[in-house]
């Protein structure tokens, strides 16, 4: 009996202990990410500056860069330490948000931040705000779990709150909306918002596609 239990801790020790040593390691990794604005007026949430202590793949942090009162965003860089630099967002009236994940090897993530102000439509200090019509694009994420229905969908005026519903299909759930703007190549990628109710009025001041998330029960 004493030469069983003598092999059970040994194994225990062999096998346990890289494992704890394997997952401390992981654990201890931080991640985080800088926001740094270059030029303009405006600000962000979380602020400007460094934010780490990051350390698990299920952490996440949503970003929202908005412009001060006449300005807008001239562009949004992100720089992941690799050399390698990207645009978020380019000529972006309004609220900007978008989410920030930890992920290997993206430790660092650098984010610059560009506002410029407002085109003036004459010679006085009064400045324009983006004006027009929008489309609004509303889909489920599998037709098969759900259906969902907006007010108006096409030359939407500026401005114009817009009501949207979402009713899932026998045996699946209503989980949240998410509403995605356009990032600089016209594909609908910058997450701007989130409605965890299946019948909200949203404002569209922008192309907006409004995707409603089910799943089974």
């Amino acid at each position: 009996m004493k030469k069983w239990i003598n092999k059970f801790i040994c194994i225990s020790f062999f096998v346990l202990v890289p494992l704890t040593m394997s997952f401390t390691c992981y654990t201890c990794e931080t991640y985080g990410f800088t926001i740094d604005i270059i030029a303009g007026e405006g600000t962000t949430e979380p602020p400007p500056g460094m934010h780490f202590g990051y350390n698990t793949w299920n952490n996440r942090e949503t970003i929202r860069v908005i412009p001060a009162e006449g300005w807008h965003i001239e562009k949004i860089t992100k720089n992941t330490g690799t050399g390698h630099e990207s645009e978020i967002a380019s000529e972006y009236y309004g609220i900007c948000k978008f989410e920030w994940y930890p992920s290997n090897p993206e430790i660092t993530t650098l984010y610059y931040v560009y506002f410029a102000k407002d085109t003036s439509t004459n010679t006085s200090t009064t400045t324009t705000t983006v004006q027009g019509s929008f489309s609004l694009i509303t889909e489920a994420n599998n037709d098969a779990y759900g259906n969902v229905t907006a007010e108006y969908s096409t030359s939407i005026p500026s401005g114009t709150e817009v009501h949207i519903s979402a009713g899932p299909k026998e045996g699946y759930k209503f989980l949240r909306w998410e509403l995605y703007g356009k990032d600089i190549s016209g594909q609908f990628t910058v997450l701007l918002d989130t409605y965890y109710e299946d019948s909200p009025t949203i404002t569209v001041d922008r192309d907006i596609k409004a995707i409603a998330l089910f799943e089974l029960l």
